[in-house]
């Protein structure tokens, strides 16, 4: 049997790309979230109301969702805001237009999850779920970090 160079090389390709990951896809996101951090129903919901903060530009919104101190990096420097009150004075120089675009744009499927949270875009801006009571029954999700 004679297999053809095109066929060797189609294989080869096929077994090459299985190693590199696949972008998830909003319901392998939304499992990611559930298994590692739990609440990705609310989760989707926070994602959402960001979007929508970010593209408006709603600074109140924003600190509504943020979790204090909150880090912002920018310019090799880490600013500690320290309330909503800081978060909504400074929101134009604090979060830059680019970042609020990379949030506003961001797939929810394209989200990357791990052990510290979820990140948007390149590491934009990362958001995690924080207990609310001691045996963290209930939780809700915030910013816990912006990197600019």
């Amino acid at each position: 049997m004679k297999i053809s160079i095109i066929s060797v090389f189609a294989l080869s390709c096929i077994v090459m790309l299985s190693g590199f990951p696949a972008f998830a896809g909003d319901a392998e996101v939304s499992a990611q979230i559930e298994s590692m951090h739990g609440n990705s129903a609310s989760f989707k919901d926070a994602f959402d109301h960001l979007q929508q903060a970010m593209a408006n530009d709603d600074a109140e919104a924003v600190a509504e969702m943020a979790d204090f101190p909150l880090s912002i990096n920018a310019d090799n420097q880490t600013n500690e805001v320290q309330s909503g009150a800081e978060l909504i004075e400074n929101f134009e120089t604090l979060i830059n237009s680019e970042t609020r675009a990379t949030v506003t744009d961001q797939a929810y499927g394209d989200l990357f999850v791990n052990a510290d949270g979820v990140m948007f875009g390149d590491g934009a801006l990362w958001m995690h779920n924080v207990c609310e009571d001691d045996a963290c029954q209930q939780t809700h999700w915030a910013i816990m970090s912006i990197n600019q």
